[in-house]
Formats: structure tokens, C-alpha cells, sequence
């Protein structure tokens, strides 16, 4: 019984801080995300269903040499699930078990018990080293748990909401001591290598920063083997992980568009983002600031931090040289998130150029504003540790709870509105009916789902084939990927068409519908698109290529100036234009005809590439109620449109545009 007390006694504030990190989870998010039956909420779109559908996928891909790499999403190349964001550490130790779980599970309600649990424990033991009291650990671990940056991203974009990284790192870097031989840096950096590249690239380079620091406290003691056995051993694990996970050979893009506009704002530590019930909202200059670029630290610590401030003033105590190593690190990392674009609120401070070589470097990481998170924990570790130097303990605790408690006042209507967003269950319903693809796959065996041109799906739909896929283990061929691929899919996917298998579905969309006289397939509608198969289906209402191709311009209020759309028509102000429907046409004869009123007026302008690329009407009919002529091209155009501006004082009625193929 004794010794149980002491066991109590030694690891009663563990015990308390894994409640409290459980507490927290469970009252944002709800026991429901730990059913890992449960996937219905992980399909409401958006990145979230990017990430559980790359691992489904993932899941019943073939095992490759590189175990990260799948050939089920962008067939017949195979990609890494990195780039889908799937958690590779997770997807990988899961699909080692996929013989023996359920058809449809998840993870990410565990991945999210994982993520808070590391929080808290790492937070704690970082604070262990400068808090004495067990009282004022757990205190101090609460706002740690209470992170918006941490939080934010949690079933947002989850694999970036592993936080425990940036604190193992940082933890490595306080702890500098214990590592004094080469071996142990060695050993304990490359552990943080691991995890970084295993989770997300990202924290790659946040720890890489951290690292920074811990070579200059090693530096300014002169072990500098220990410094470079560290620094060395760190890069080879992250460099051997991303190997082995496929990341070099994805054929991604390295870089992409956006260095700048995901940047951090100088006010960034200050802007709540709807976060605060006692902070106003200031301006940003990029939207992209206000979320990647987001590190609202919370009134509460702006509190610690005054106070912290002040007792070092106080007190008269200088820096350390952990506090100037940090310093120094944060600094850089402020620079490299701010990015080459330095704006103040709404407000372009100064932009410089950059070199070839470092906009290269850099433009992997265009969400530069991410790279504060570090400095987010420095802060927040210098705010909640500067009570130390208050010598009555009973205050001490005082002024935390207190501080604590402004912080969750402020913090209260956005956790309250995490609450509710998560306290119901989600039920999940296709966005388009896929029940005629389930009747084409009774009818076959069916391996392959080809998209002609995945942009022309909008991104619920996309998501609804994928997931009618994976569940019937059919490769598709495109996917949405944390960056654009190289590799020319939708040639392949022509070249697919043009050589059709059995085994295989073409899926067509409504722009591409005067596209399906040039394949030899059979035609079925499946809600707006249009599924090809080479051997007709029994007992299916076959579509043929040239009805398919008869085109109506169904106006929606969008592509009109100075007119507007009532009741499926559109109608034309003096001087207004119609614009669209910017089709994708291959070569061929076709009809257009225009019907409407006061058309006589009208000036018509037929053209593709933006204007790039006039396309003369021939046998044009110009009288007032219709428009005739016909269009010849002789090679395929992307985006044809028709302008036409009304030249009268009177309103113009266009009721509807037609596009037919001369047969």
C-alpha cells in the first residue's frame, strides 16, 4: 500500500495531465470521432475527406518497396500518401493490420487522442524544467492544450495539428544537457527526424529551426561533435523516411504559387481570426494571413508576458543562453514567415525580389506563415515560466489560474462553437447518385475508374466517385494532391479512351460531352456526367455520343454585364454583354442558333483562348427573334465562347443558345 502512495505520489500530476488533455478532446470534439466505424463525418468535404480518403486508398494499394507510394489514385503512376496529406506514420502502421479491420475505418479520431495527449505531456515536462510545483505545471500545461494555432488545425488539417513535434523539439533543445555524447544527440535528434517527415513536411523545417538553436547553445559551449552528430543524424533520418514513404518520387511539383500571400502579418500575434471575445479584429493584407498566417496567442498570455517582463526587469535578470538561443532562432523564423512580402494589417510594408535559388528553396514552404509556430511555444513557455520569480508559491498559482481563466473567458464562444460543430453526428450523403455506376459494375469487373479531366468535377463530386471507388477497390486516376502533379494525366486518360478496356469506366463531364463522338463507347448518364464503357449494359438506357453532344446554355446569373437572369432567361440593359459558355470542343462542324428578341441589335463575337482565337461564323441568319450560323473548327478548342453585347437603347431577351454537331 506504501509503495502504491509513492507510486501515486511521483506520477499523480502525469495522471492528472493525460485527464486533462482527454477532457479537452473529448468536450471539442466528442466520443463519436473515436468510433473508428465512424466515417460519415470525415466526408463533409474539404481537406478532411482529402486525407481519409487518400488513406482508404493507400489502404488497399499494393505494397511497393517504397511503402509510402500507392498506385490506386493517379493510375498507372504510383503516388506517395504524403501528398495527400493521409498521416503517412499512421496510414503505414494501419495498413500493416488491414487483413484483420473493418471495411470502412479511421483513424483520425485516434490521431486526434494521440495528438492532445503528446501535447499535454511534452508541455508538462517542458515546463518540469523551470516550475517547481506540481500545481503550476498543470496550470501552465492548460494553455498549451488551449493553443488556437494547435486546435485550429485539428480536422482541419489534421496531420498538421501534431504540435507534440515542435515541443519534442523544443524540449530536445532545453534538455541540451542530457545529450552529451554524440550518440545520445544522435539518437535523440533523429528521433525528432522521424517523426517530422513521418507526419508532415512542415514541421520539417520548424524543427530544423529548434535545431538551429540547440547547435548554438552546443556551439557557444564548444561540443561540437555533439552539435554536428546531432544536426547530421536529424537530416539523414528525415532524408531516409522521406525516401522510403515515396516522397521523392511522386513526380510533385516542388514548389508552388502563394510565397507571400500565406505569409505572417506583423500583427499576427494579435489577430484572434474570430478567436477572441475581448480582442477586436484587425485588418490583413492577403486573405491567406488569416489562416496560415494565423498565431493569436490569447489575452491571457499577453498577461504572463507583461508580468514576465516586468519580473525580469525587475529583478534585474539577464538572458540566458537557452533564452538567447531561442531569440536568435525566433528571429530567423519571424523573417522566414513574414516571407519576401512584409505587410503590417492591410498595409505592403516593402517587397524584395528574391534569387532564383532561395525562391526555389522556399517555395515548397509557400504557407510560410506556419513557420511561427515555434516562436508561438517560445513565447508561451517565456510567458507561463516568468512566474517563477514571484517568491510566494500560493501566488504564483493564483496569478495562473487567474490568467487561465481570462484565457478560456476569451477563448469560450470559439471552443463553445467547436462544441456544437462537433457535438452532432454527421451523416454522410453522396452528392451525385452513383447507382448507375453500381449497375455497370454488376455487370462487370470493373478496376478502373478514369476521370477525362478532373477539374471539370467540382470537389464534392470528386470526393463521391473516390469514395464510391476505394469502397469497391478501383484505382482512379487523378485525385486532388497537396500539390500539382506533373505528370499529364488527362492525355493518358484520352489515350485510355481512345484504346478502351473492359475493365474500365471514362467519366465524362458536361463540358466534355461534345468530346464522346470521338471514342468508340457506350454512353450512361450518372447525374450530370457521363460514364463510357466499351461493351454495352443490359437493362441501361444508353445515351448516344451525337444526343449527348446537343448543347443548351442553361443561364445561371453568372458570365453577364449590365443584364440578368429570370426564369432560365437572360436579358440585356442597353450596352450589356453575354459571355460564355466556354466549351470544350473538338474539331468538327456545328450549329449554333440563338433565339430571343430585339437580337437584330445585337453584336456577336464567336472566339475562343479569351479572344485569342476568332472563330468566323459561317451562313450567318441574323433576324429578331434568332440568331443562326454555323461554326467550323478544325482543330480542338478549349473554352469557346459567344459574346454578345445589345447595340439598342432597348432591353435585349436572349431565352436560350443551342450548339448542336452537323449530322
Amino acid at each position: 500500500m506504501a509503495r502504491m502512495k509513492n507510486w501515486m505520489r511521483q506520477y499523480i500530476h502525469i495522471i492528472c495531465i493525460v485527464i486533462l488533455s482527454l477532457a479537452v478532446f473529448l468536450f471539442l470534439y466528442g466520443i463519436h470521432v473515436i468510433d473508428v466505424t465512424n466515417t460519415d463525418w470525415l466526408m463533409a468535404g474539404g481537406d478532411l475527406s482529402q486525407h481519409y480518403l487518400g488513406w482508404q486508398f493507400f489502404r488497399f494499394a499494393p505494397w511497393q518497396f517504397q511503402i509510402g507510394m500507392m498506385n490506386t489514385i493517379a493510375y498507372p503512376y504510383s503516388e506517395s500518401v504524403i501528398f495527400t496529406d493521409s498521416i503517412p506514420l499512421f496510414s503505414v502502421m494501419f495498413k500493416l493490420f488491414r487483413g484483420i479491420l473493418p471495411k470502412e475505418f479511421q483513424f483520425f479520431g485516434l490521431w486526434g487522442v494521440f495528438c492532445f495527449v503528446l501535447q499535454g505531456i511534452l508541455a508538462m515536462r517542458i515546463l518540469g524544467n523551470y516550475l517547481q510545483r506540481k500545481s503550476e505545471i498543470c496550470l501552465g500545461t492548460a494553455f498549451f492544450l488551449l493553443t488556437p494555432i494547435f486546435i485550429d488545425r485539428m480536422y482541419w488539417h489534421s496531420a498538421l495539428a501534431a504540435h507534440f513535434v515542435i515541443l519534442f523539439a523544443i524540449l530536445l533543445f532545453i534538455e541540451e544537457e542530457n545529450q552529451k555524447t554524440p550518440v545520445k544527440s544522435a539518437v535523440c535528434w533523429s528521433i525528432a527526424g522521424i517523426f517530422a517527415s513521418a507526419i508532415h513536411l512542415y514541421f520539417l523545417a520548424m524543427c530544423a529551426a529548434v535545431l538551429a538553436a540547440f547547435v548554438v547553445k552546443k556551439c557557444l559551449k564548444k561540443e561540437w561533435q555533439t552539435a554536428a552528430a546531432g544536426t547530421a543524424a536529424y537530416f539523414l533520418a528525415a532524408a531516409a523516411v522521406i525516401w522510403i514513404l515515396g516522397g521523392f518520387s511522386s513526380g510533385m511539383d516542388d514548389g508552388a504559387p502563394g510565397l507571400g500571400y500565406y505569409s505572417f502579418n506583423l500583427n499576427g500575434f494579435f489577430q484572434p481570426c474570430g478567436w477572441s471575445s475581448m480582442m477586436p479584429e484587425f485588418s490583413y493584407y492577403a486573405d491567406g494571413q488569416s489562416y496560415e498566417g494565423f498565431a493569436y496567442l490569447g489575452v491571457g498570455i499577453f498577461l504572463l508576458v507583461f508580468l514576465a517582463f516586468c519580473l525580469r526587469r525587475m529583478h534585474r535578470i539577464r538572458p540566458s543562453k537557452t533564452a538567447a538561443a531561442a531569440l536568435l532562432v525566433s528571429a530567423g523564423l519571424l523573417f522566414a514567415a513574414l516571407s519576401n512580402e512584409i505587410s503590417l494589417g492591410s498595409h505592403l510594408l516593402f517587397r524584395f525580389d528574391l534569387p532564383w535559388w532561395l525562391e526555389k528553396l522556399w517555395s515548397p514552404f509557400r504557407s510560410s506563415g506556419r513557420l511561427i509556430w515555434p516562436v508561438v511555444y517560445f513565447i508561451m513557455i517565456y510567458a507561463v515560466c516568468g512566474i517563477k520569480n514571484i517568491r510566494k508559491k500560493h501566488l504564483r498559482s493564483l496569478l495562473l489560474f487567474g490568467c487561465l481563466t481570462v484565457q478560456l473567458i476569451d477563448f469560450g464562444p470559439r471552443l463553445l462553437e467547436k462544441h456544437n460543430e462537433f457535438r452532432v453526428e454527421k451523416s454522410y450523403r453522396e452528392s451525385v447518385d452513383t447507382k448507375p455506376l453500381d449497375t455497370i459494375c454488376r455487370d462487370r469487373q470493373i478496376n478502373h475508374l478514369i476521370f477525362m479531366d478532373k477539374d471539370r468535377l467540382s470537389q464534392d463530386d470528386l470526393y463521391t466517385f473516390s469514395d464510391f471507388a476505394w469502397k469497391r477497390e478501383i484505382t482512379i486516376n487523378d485525385f486532388y494532391f497537396a500539390r500539382n502533379l506533373r505528370n499529364p494525366t488527362n492525355e493518358v486518360a484520352g489515350d485510355f479512351a481512345s484504346h478502351p478496356q473492359e475493365d474500365c469506366i471514362y467519366l465524362f463531364g458536361e463540358r466534355d460531352r461534345m468530346n464522346l463522338v470521338s471514342y468508340d463507347l457506350h454512353y450512361y448518364r450518372v447525374g450530370v456526367y457521363y460514364a463510357g464503357v466499351k461493351k454495352a449494359v443490359d437493362g441501361m438506357q444508353e445515351i448516344s455520343a451525337e444526343d449527348a453532344a446537343d448543347f443548351s446554355y442553361i443561364f445561371t446569373g453568372e458570365n453577364v454585364d449590365d443584364g440578368w437572369d429570370e426564369a432560365g432567361v437572360r436579358y440585356l440593359a442597353a450596352g450589356g454583354c453575354s459571355y460564355g459558355p466556354y466549351l470544350q470542343l473538338p474539331e468538327g462542324n456545328y450549329t449554333v442558333i440563338i433565339r430571343g428578341e430585339n437580337l437584330t441589335e445585337s453584336y456577336l463575337e464567336s472566339y475562343s483562348s479569351g479572344g485569342g482565337r476568332v472563330h468566323e461564323p459561317k451562313n450567318l441568319l441574323v433576324e429578331d427573334e434568332i440568331v443562326q450560323y454555323d461554326l467550323i473548327l478544325t482543330e480542338d478548342v478549349e473554352d469557346y465562347e459567344i459574346k454578345i453585347t445589345n447595340l439598342s437603347q432597348n432591353t435585349m431577351k436572349i431565352s436560350g443558345i443551342d450548339l448542336t454537331i452537323m449530322r
